[in-house]
């Protein structure tokens, strides 16, 4: 006999909601070696952009949003002309080398390219796209972002 189907809009809702429960559990803790990445690491366009997600950073790190324990750092992509992801992710690799020397291989690290200006996204112009908060589904009821919610319950914005 056949193992019932899920359908896969609800085992990516389920998976979704186990992996923001996870991070939730971690966030403002100390986590422990293989529990979260080793480094975080983030690219931005400009030493402006830098500036701004250190400082994003920072705050989410004292208000607890973020696990502890956890390396973050921001990478500036070189001036002059764009280099696009593969040219960040390059630039970002040799900055982790200098920063750690060899041991840098032996870490889990999240590289997230955060480097542009979110042109068609001017909400998100100022922090950058990745210190948006996202509405999401909570209990199986989308939320929709355009009309007041009929109870408080429904709508939830989580911040990372």
């Amino acid at each position: 006999m056949a193992a019932a189907s899920v359908a896969p809009g609800v085992a990516l809702r389920e998976a979704t909601q186990r992996r923001l429960q996870r991070f939730s559990e971690l966030r403002g803790k100390p986590v422990a070696a293989g529990e979260f990445w080793d480094i975080v690491a983030i690219t931005a366009a400009d030493e402006k952009q830098e500036l701004a997600y250190k400082q994003q950073l920072s705050e989410k790190l004292k208000k607890k949003e973020l696990p502890l324990g956890v390396q973050y750092h921001v990478f500036v992509d070189p001036p002059g002309a764009k280099i696009g992801n593969g040219g960040s992710t390059l630039c970002a690799l040799r900055c982790l080398e200098k920063l750690y020397g060899d041991k840098w291989n032996s870490f889990t690290i999240l590289l997230i390219h955060s480097g542009g200006y979110s042109q068609r996204l001017p909400n998100a112009s100022a922090l950058g796209k990745i210190f948006t908060a996202l509405p999401f589904a909570i209990n199986g009821q989308k939320v929709d972002s355009r009309k007041e919610p009929k109870s408080r319950k429904t709508k939830k914005i989580h911040r990372c």
